[in-house]
């Protein structure tokens, strides 16, 4: 049970951080498109900046920092760090 458990949580981490990178390049592409061209260079430079991954890694971070997350572990699999360390390892 504890393996079929660990399955689906990986491709809910999966799933998640591929809604994540999608959400991020469409909203690049709505700042670019609304943008004034003035500030185009500015734009760019902060995405050179704010890289997909590292805005994933970002957000993961403060997602497992979340008190419901380790209490999820602890409901999944009876400690509050299992969940953090598979997110970790995905």
């Amino acid at each position: 049970k504890d393996r079929g458990v660990m399955e689906v949580v990986i491709v809910v981490f999966i799933s998640f951080i591929l809604g994540l990178s999608i959400l991020f390049e469409y909203g690049r592409e709505y700042l670019r498109e609304s943008t004034a061209e003035v500030f185009q260079p500015i734009l760019t430079s902060l995405y050179s900046e704010l890289t997909l991954l590292g805005f994933i890694g970002l957000i993961l971070f403060a997602t497992f920092k979340m008190d419901s997350v380790g209490e999820l572990s602890f409901r999944l699999f009876g400690t509050r760090e299992k969940l953090a360390e598979l997110g970790e390892q995905v």
